[in-house]
């Protein structure tokens, strides 16, 4: 039973914590009407046609869902694979508790001989959102738009009305700041929008410590998501009220009771249905309650399953890749690069050790935090961890560019401090978890993770077999490239500058750096011990995105055009991180509801006559 308990509440709860909280939490979640209405209507009646058919309820086909329905007249369906947002996904701490459960598809990475050496064979777990707001459901909340210059590249490769004067207001459309300084700004930012973005409502004494430490090596502070990315920050996450703020959440609840918008659940779309004679999208076939049935688009059929999802279903139907597709026995409709610029972020984990009690332990913490909670909506449950943040330059890049490669964050715990829980939700081996992490059970212990935000390795993801229920391989080929080795490695040093400061000398910080099973003789410190750590213990990020890229039709690795429709295929979008040409410099939520929202503009105009 506390085995179990542990593997719900993933890498923070302390055991002898575990049954008090849940059952608490239960009975105050239990007893709170405003967070049993965390879902649309939903109907199990769909009409034979509609004008337009989305596939996948995340962050941008809720987005989606709302702004076509905003049209009167316009017919909608949204078919979503998973079911309602549950209560325990309202609550930030709780985020890796969904990891593993109905809400998630369950991916893996691996095995591999190049990274996730230290896992369980060989195999990262790989948790993508499955239900009413996909992964903005599950994910880690963080609002990060990426750099201007993300955008810029995509309109230099050709795609027109993509550079980032074209797409900021549409990031303003959607937010409601409530950060007061921030939402004065408006160049930047807006407090007029459906997704409420707020600033982090509880830290432990870490994070000032670590914005002190970035001034002390002379960064400044302030806000990433406007002029200059090169700073450190307190992070902005997609919360309301201390609950999470999932796309669910902010488009789908106030529009689900529109005339026009039937949204289905427990819709498995396993095939786009297109004419082979005229290459038109006009319909989709789903399983639903045991059985499979169509339903036709008079418009278009718009594809937001995701980056690995969505790739998936196009190649089911038959568009992708030639040789891929034949090789399956799956008929071939058009031959296009589908799946084969597949892009994620990945990064380095540094374990540091100190003698001051102001690491996170369920045992400091915790004691008080339900009622805190249920009460206020503060204190440690509001948390994802992820304290602070900064974005710097490695020696690889050029900081006259004002494009940093790097994202540093301090998490205010490690794997040891729950005493093994994290080896279930990270799937650590018991060789990885026994060698670095079993030892310092006892001490204090915290993490600066390193994200490499633009890594030149590319990969790929491709279908097992023409079973359509059967998981995609998601091959992200991390440290394919050897540049992306270097800058982690600099990211490394980085990391252990930060901890020489004054501000953190004070703490008698120090680094954890056992031998590790994979290199023992590797020396800590060195380049080899830095990528062997990143290979043994890799850090997947969850930003898988580019599956279905975007670009100019004199482009051969484009899947859709800039105005995000398949390529030879009419009645047929794309509309989710699948169309990324490139990964930005953060995380993925936020860009991608600005996808769904400029693409809720392009569909409306192009059907304005």
């Amino acid at each position: 039973m506390l085995r179990s308990l542990n593997k719900v509440f993933g890498n923070i709860l302390p055991s002898f914590a575990i049954i008090l909280v849940l059952l608490l939490s239960t009975i105050c979640l239990v007893a709170n009407p405003s967070v049993a209405e965390i879902n649309p209507p939903t109907t199990n009646v769909v009409k034979p046609e509609y004008d337009f058919i989305i596939v996948g309820a995340g962050a941008a086909g809720a987005v989606l869902a709302n702004r076509l329905s905003e049209v009167s007249n316009y017919d909608v369906l949204l078919l979503e694979a998973g079911g309602n947002a549950t209560e325990r996904s309202e609550i930030p701490f709780f985020l890796t508790s969904l990891w593993r459960t109905e809400l998630d598809w369950n991916y893996t990475l691996g095995p591999s001989s190049q990274y996730c050496l230290g896992m369980n064979d060989k195999t990262c777990f790989y948790p993508r959102g499955r239900g009413l707001g996909g992964s903005s459901t599950v994910n880690h909340m963080m609002y990060v738009r990426g750099n201007k210059k993300d955008f810029e590249d995509w309109a230099g490769a050709g795609n027109e009305g993509w550079g980032y004067e074209d797409v900021l207001p549409y990031f303003k459309k959607s937010e409601d700041n409530l950060n007061n300084i921030y939402a004065t700004d408006n160049i930047h930012h807006s407090n007029e929008g459906e997704l409420t973005i707020s600033d982090i409502r509880w830290t432990t004494p870490l994070a000032d410590l670590f914005l002190k430490a970035g001034e002390e090596l002379g960064y400044a502070t302030g806000d990433c998501n406007a002029d200059n990315q090169t700073v450190f920050s307190s992070p902005q996450l997609s919360t309301r009220n201390g609950t999470r703020c999932s796309t669910n959440k902010a488009f789908l609840i106030p529009a689900g009771n529109r005339k026009n918008l039937d949204i289905v659940v427990h819709a498995h779309v396993t095939k786009v249905l297109i004419n082979p004679e005229t290459n038109h999208a006009f319909g989709v076939r789903y399983f639903r309650n045991g059985d499979y049935h169509e339903v036709q688009a008079r418009k278009e059929v718009i594809l937001s399953a995701g980056a690995a999802n969505t790739p998936q279903l196009l190649m089911l139907s038959g568009v992708g890749p030639k040789d891929h597709i034949q090789e399956l026995t799956i008929p071939l409709i058009k031959d296009l690069p589908v799946g084969l610029n597949l892009r994620d972020h990945v990064a380095l984990g540094l374990t540091f050790l100190t003698d001051s009690p102001v690491t996170f332990r369920g045992d400091r913490y915790l004691r008080e935090a339900n009622m805190t909670y249920n009460v206020y909506k503060k204190g440690p449950y509001t948390s994802t961890l992820e304290e602070a943040i900064g974005f710097l330059n490695s020696k690889l890049q050029d900081p006259e560019e004002g494009r940093p490669d790097l994202q540093f964050y301090i998490i205010p715990n490690s794997a040891a401090s729950d005493g093994g829980s994290s080896k279930i939700v990270e799937n650590l081996s018991d060789e990885l978890y026994n060698a670095k992490y079993e030892p310092i059970e006892d001490a204090e212990s915290f993490t600066i993770v390193i994200n490499l935000l633009r890594p030149k390795s590319v990969g790929r993801t491709y279908l097992r077999s023409n079973d359509p229920f059967e998981k995609p391989v998601l091959n992200v080929n991390y440290f394919d490239e050897e540049e992306d080795i270097r800058k982690l490695i600099d990211g490394a040093r980085i990391a252990l500058k930060l901890m020489e400061t004054k501000t953190f000398k004070k703490l008698n910080v120090s680094p954890h750096l056992p031998p590790l099973p994979l290199c023992p003789k590797a020396s800590p410190l060195s380049d080899e011990y830095f990528e062997c750590s990143m290979r043994y213990e890799t850090l997947a990020f969850f930003h898988i995105c580019g599956s279905a890229k975007m670009g100019h039709e004199d482009d051969p690795t484009a899947v859709v055009d800039p105005e995000l429709r398949v390529r030879g295929i009419s009645g047929l979008r794309v509309v989710d991180a699948s169309i990324m040409p490139n990964i930005i410099s953060g995380n993925l939520n936020a860009p991608t509801i600005m996808i769904g929202e400029k693409a809720s503009d392009l569909i409306k105009n192009s059907w304005k006559n």
